[in-house]
């Protein structure tokens, strides 16, 4: 009896399969499944065909876009923010248009694949990191290279305010390009976090100079408003890290986001303001070797291999339980330092 109501659940989602026919849903006001469409009077099965060859984790995977449509459809009833109730919207056609072909729901076709800017902004951070802060002592890089870490993990907590919210307050920004952004971010990022048929990123993965341009003064608020909140229940050592090295980080990074020609942007690819269909943007770390190579006090060579292997996938690993996001962060550190003892020991 099970298996026959998930099938009436999953047909109320699909389209007839009938020859000529429009039907978009099964709608029947009894229970039984073998009752015909009250809306195109045809046979249930013509609204399963496509149901009936799927396996029983791919129905599973179905049923539960079922529970993310409704889910979706609530939250667009509830909702005020003209830019949300559009990707609301959006999101539920896109999910409608998988179950009813009987597929796993993908919205890089309508709104880009992801990352949409590179380098991104986790990769920048690093190079940032490891550029300019490469003549301090190695206690001092930890520290650093600690901050750096936590930026990014707030960074991917932070909410974005509303397209209508953000533009009072910046009324000098483009809000054309911020609705592109808070859009992807919304879809990507934010909605992923509350049912399971889309694919959750992190921002720092798929995002990088516009995201920040447009963010991080109330990312550097938040940022720094959230650490004194919790600064008397930090432990001496990490207290001082925050006193005195997070001010300067900050500061001396958003002097080089404000930067068009930054080193640690290199040669970037922006597609995160820029129409949805079609975009793929492939990292290029070439320029990026280049430009931290030049303006660091450590040789070109090792520059470039702390580069290349923040780059490398297959190397972005770290401790046990580390979240990966946090991995190429931790490792250039890691890196540098030991590219750093064999040149001291080889002059």
């Amino acid at each position: 009896m099970q298996y026959f109501l998930q099938l009436e659940r999953l047909a109320k989602y699909c389209s007839c399969g009938f020859e000529g026919c429009s039907c978009q849903s099964w709608k029947c006001g009894s229970s039984a499944p073998s009752k015909d469409c009250s809306s195109c009077s045809h046979a249930i099965q013509y609204h399963l065909d496509k149901m009936m060859s799927v396996s029983i984790s791919q129905r599973e995977k179905l049923l539960d876009m079922t529970v993310d449509i409704d889910q979706l459809y609530a939250l667009y009833q509830r909702e005020s923010e003209p830019v949300q109730k559009n990707v609301y919207t959006v999101l539920v056609k896109l999910l409608k248009q998988a179950l009813s072909q009987g597929v796993e729901a993908n919205v890089e076709t309508a709104l880009g694949k992801p990352p949409f800017e590179s380098p991104t902004i986790a990769k920048a951070v690093t190079a940032f990191i490891v550029s300019n802060y490469s003549h301090y002592s190695n206690e001092q890089q930890r520290k650093l290279s600690d901050i750096g870490t936590y930026l990014l993990y707030f960074t991917n907590q932070f909410t974005l305010p509303v397209p209508s919210e953000y533009c009072d307050k910046f009324p000098e920004k483009n809000s054309a390009t911020y609705k592109s952004i808070y859009f992807r971010w919304f879809s990507f990022c934010h909605v992923p976090r509350v049912i399971s048929s889309l694919a959750q990123h992190d921002v720092t993965q798929i995002f990088g100079v516009s995201f920040l341009k447009y963010t991080f003064p109330l990312i550097k608020k938040q940022f720094l408003d959230k650490t004194e909140s919790v600064f008397d229940r930090m432990n001496p050592e990490r207290q001082q890290m925050f006193r005195v090295h997070l001010p300067q980080l900050l500061d001396a990074l958003e002097v080089e986001i404000s930067n068009e020609n930054s080193y640690i942007w290199g040669n970037k690819s922006n597609n995160a303001a820029e129409p949805f269909p079609g975009m793929e943007t492939v990292l290029d770390s070439s320029q990026v070797k280049q430009e931290v190579s030049s303006s660091s006090c450590i040789p070109k060579d090792v520059v470039v291999k702390v580069i290349e292997t923040i780059t490398d996938p297959a190397k972005q690993v770290g401790p046990a339980g580390l979240p990966n996001r946090f991995a190429a962060l931790l490792l250039s550190y890691y890196c540098l330092v030991s590219y750093l003892l064999i040149y001291i020991q080889t002059q």
